[in-house]
C-alpha cells in the first residue's frame, strides 16, 4: 500500500510540475507581432523638426527621415522619446 502512494504521489507531482512548466510557456507569447525593425544612421543631426501630432522630422548626413510620434532615439550619451 505504501508503494502504491509513493508512485501515485510521484506521478502527481510530475503531472503538476509539467502543467506548471506548459503554463509559464504560455506567458511567453508577443502580443504585437508587427513592430517595425529598428535601424542606424549615423552622422550629425543638421536638422530637427516637431510636428503638432507629437511625429517630427530629423535631417541627419542631408537625409530628411520621418520620425513617428513616440519613437525612442538613441543618441550616442542619451536615449530620448521623441514627442
Amino acid at each position: 500500500m505504501m508503494e502504491q502512494t509513493s508512485k501515485l504521489t510521484t506521478v502527481l507531482i510530475l503531472a503538476v510540475g509539467l502543467l506548471w512548466a506548459t503554463g509559464a510557456n504560455a506567458q511567453l507569447t508577443v502580443l504585437n507581432t508587427n513592430v517595425p525593425a529598428g535601424f542606424g544612421e549615423a552622422g550629425y543631426i543638421q536638422a530637427a523638426t516637431l510636428n503638432a501630432s507629437g511625429g517630427g522630422t530629423l535631417t541627419i548626413n542631408g537625409k530628411t527621415m520621418i520620425v513617428p510620434a513616440n519613437s525612442v532615439v538613441q543618441f550616442p550619451a542619451n536615449t530620448l522619446a521623441w514627442a
